[in-house]
């Protein structure tokens, strides 16, 4: 077996690694019921040893949930008993935890409430899970210290966004967000408080980052882009494509095209371009009046094209009539008329027009979750550069459980975001084209065959900015060591 094909049969041992860190990180802080559910995602694909050691790590949780939370002392103590005899499964490092110091607090734990709680139920000293010192080939990487990070705004056809590099062990890893406005405050986010926490404390996986930032990342694309770029970091250590990492099989992705332009010269001419460069789904703009005026017309350029509308929020609720215009259109679905929250104007709007609605940028798996459980969940929306990669990777997985179509989108300035985003529509719950932003092909070509992108040779993204580029682009650099 070659590298290429070892590594194309891992992505089940990368995700399993990447939920078991998850869950460490949210069972460290007492987030008991979701370390659960981290660590049971892992269970479900797992062999022996290691899925009764997930079994183990599963009913401790459980346990502490029962008593901490349903204040079910005797339940807690049955569940430890069970946790104890599965973790015993793989021995005291197994899972690249620290398993040995996790049982003998439980085993205190279980002496403590099998005596009887304290009158006032006290919770303080709760068991805490670390990582183990792991060995060449275990199921954990070696913990991963980032040196330095490099932190950009670049600025490209008067389009702004964040650049981040993380250097560590002779790799860098690369990550990008959007900056809508000013640069201000996802620049000074990244400098103040997120690069910062990142050089002070070794990371076991990218997939912990999200539960350990919380509280701490005030600006949400931030640390999108240092999450996205300590991925591309950690997969190139690896040796590894990026998808890999995330825990996909390669396969290849359908790439919608997002035209630009007002007029419709300009949107005739994008959409011939795109059909030129081997597109087959393009994603075409839409704004009140223009649906009624310039649309209707564009329809046979779009005869062999799948094609959407992304509204971009410029439709209210009231707006029902110009929206069925477009519904008269037939496209394959109708994106961001409402953002994720405004479920019960979603809810209405499915009732009146026949075209999906795609649900706006989904902020997260449970907010995806409510959104199908109240009827607002036809199609969603995934945003790499604005939730990281871990969380969308979790949306997509909440949309497969769902049976929801989801499709993976960002506004990218540069390759790197369209890259991650690529990497990311590989994995099973992104079932429509994938839509990767201005930034698709900006260094150089990206070949598309039959509408579709096929992930090339390297590790991680497999991509990194020109430092001409960077030369030119530039407006504003910070580096940061440890």
């Amino acid at each position: 077996m070659t590298a290429r094909d070892a590594a194309a049969a891992s992505p089940p041992r990368h995700a399993q690694a990447a939920a078991i860190a998850r869950g460490r990180a949210l069972f460290n802080r007492a987030d008991f019921w979701a370390s659960h559910e981290a660590w049971e995602a892992a269970w479900r694909t797992a062999a022996e040893p290691e899925r009764s050691g997930l079994q183990g790590l599963i009913q401790a949780a459980a346990a502490l949930h029962k008593f901490v939370v349903q204040n079910n002392p005797s339940g807690a103590v049955r569940l430890i008993d069970r946790a104890l005899e599965g973790m015993s499964a793989v021995g005291p490092t197994g899972l690249g935890l620290d398993l040995a110091a996790l049982s003998s607090e439980l085993r205190e734990w279980r002496r403590r409430l099998s005596d009887g709680p304290p009158s006032d139920a006290s919770i303080i000293g709760l068991p805490h899970l670390e990582r183990a010192a792991v060995p060449p080939g275990g199921l954990q990487p070696a913990p991963l210290s980032v040196e330095a990070i490099d932190v950009r705004i670049v600025e490209d056809g008067r389009r702004r966004a964040l650049l981040v590099a993380v250097a560590a062990d002779g790799h860098v890893g690369w990550g990008e967000s959007v900056v809508p406005w000013s640069e201000h405050g996802v620049f000074d986010a990244m400098c103040s408080s997120l690069a910062p926490a990142l050089l002070t404390e070794s990371v076991g996986s990218p997939a912990e980052l999200s539960v350990v930032w919380r509280g701490v990342a005030a600006e949400g694309r931030a640390a999108a882009a240092l999450e996205m770029a300590v991925w591309d970091l950690f997969a190139r250590r690896l040796g590894v494509p990026l998808h890999v990492a995330l825990g996909a099989a390669a396969r290849p992705v359908a790439v919608a095209q997002r035209i630009h332009g007002v007029t419709a010269a300009a949107l005739a001419d994008g959409i011939g371009r795109a059909r030129a460069a081997g597109f087959t789904a393009v994603h075409l703009p839409a704004r009140p009046n223009a649906d009624q005026r310039l649309l209707p017309a564009l329809v046979p350029e779009l005869h062999d094209l799948t094609f959407a509308f992304d509204l971009d929020g410029a439709y209210r609720l009231a707006d029902v009539h110009a929206l069925a215009a477009l519904d008269r259109l037939a496209p394959s679905f109708l994106h961001r008329p409402f953002p994720d929250w405004a479920v019960a104007d979603i809810v209405r709007l499915r009732r009146w027009l026949g075209s999906p609605i795609s649900i706006g940028n989904v902020v997260g798996a449970e907010a995806l979750a409510n959104a199908f459980e109240l009827g607002a969940a036809a199609i969603a929306h995934v945003d790499p550069t604005a939730i990281g990669l871990s969380e969308a990777g979790l949306v997509l997985e909440t949309a497969r459980g769902h049976g929801v179509d989801a499709w993976v989108g960002t506004p990218s300035v540069t390759p790197v975001a369209a890259r991650a985003a690529l990497a990311l529509a590989m994995a099973p719950g992104a079932t429509l084209p994938c839509a990767p932003g201005d930034g698709f092909g900006r260094w150089g070509a990206e070949h598309i065959v039959d509408g579709r992108w096929s992930a090339p040779d390297g590790a991680g993204m497999a991509v990194d900015p020109p430092p001409e580029w960077l030369a030119v682009h530039e407006v504003r650099h910070e580096r940061l060591q440890a």
